[in-house]
């Protein structure tokens, strides 16, 4: 970032470097909301897993009753 603001006083150079920042921050936000994206699924698979076995635990015990 500081090096292309360095250069970035020359309006040749200035255009290619904006467009290459930009398109990190692209790259990084999309990154990261894949992993959000891979982290809220797996989190939710195991919230559905823990719930239907507590679920499973209650029918059992009712059914003990």
């Amino acid at each position: 970032m500081v090096f292309g603001f360095a250069i970035g006083s020359r309006d040749e150079t200035c255009v290619p470097i904006r467009t290459l920042t930009i398109f990190v921050i692209i790259i990084c936000f999309a990154f990261i909301f894949a992993i959000f994206n891979f982290v809220t699924i797996i989190v939710i698979g195991h919230l559905d897993i823990i719930i239907l076995r507590c679920l499973i635990i209650r029918f059992q015990d009712l059914n003990h009753d």
